[in-house]
């Protein structure tokens, strides 16, 4: 059940690990009032925050739910991407500035955003999205050089997985296994390494 804040200026800050603590101190110290959302109960900003919700970053509705309730001004992050497209949804809805949905999903997506180079000719790393770990050998054998196995969706270099030339079927294979392990439904990347 969300909790209503009252009329207070509020600013509500999606995270409220080590990451986002510079930011949740900086708002409190300037008389903001600080609501914090994170998954985790034990985060280290719910102690310095005003209020604080433990919910899953990309739930948007229970965001936004916490968001109205609090009449919140202004919506940020700081020191991850995941909770960046709710982050977005929210200041559209709630008419704050901020992202455009669209610009971040393709800053957050690796997969969407390698496709958004692509289509505007901006240089960037050769890479192969891939779901099989048959397509990922194959990736990395077209690449034919240093690699990177990443989650397509993901953050905070979690799953990434640097390959030599010449890395054995097992080192791919594991590479591919780990950075599935951290993939938010997405697909795999095998990117050159530059």
């Amino acid at each position: 059940m969300v909790v209503p804040c009252g009329p207070m200026k509020t600013l509500l800050i999606l995270g409220a690990r080590a990451m986002q603590l510079p930011a949740i101190k900086t708002a409190s110290d300037a008389g903001a009032r600080v609501i914090v959302i994170d998954p985790d109960a034990a985060a280290a900003g719910f102690e310095f925050a005003d209020m604080g919700y433990v919910y899953d970053l990309a739930d948007f509705g229970q965001c936004l739910e916490a968001a109205k309730a609090c009449a919140v001004d202004g919506v940020i992050t700081m020191g991850a991407d995941y909770p960046i497209p709710t982050l977005a949804r929210l200041c559209a809805e709630l008419a704050l500035p901020g992202l455009s949905t669209s610009s971040a999903t393709l800053s957050t997506n690796k997969k969407k955003m390698g496709h958004a180079f692509a289509a505007a000719s901006v240089p960037s790393a050769i890479s192969f999205a891939v779901s099989t770990p048959e397509a990922a050998l194959d990736a990395f054998k077209e690449i034919g050089g240093r690699a990177i196995m990443k989650p397509s969706l993901s953050s905070g270099g979690r799953g990434v997985t640097g390959l030599a030339p010449g890395a054995t079927e097992e080192e791919v294979l594991s590479a591919f296994m780990r950075a599935t392990q951290f993939t938010k439904h997405e697909d795999v990347l095998v990117e050159e390494f530059i």
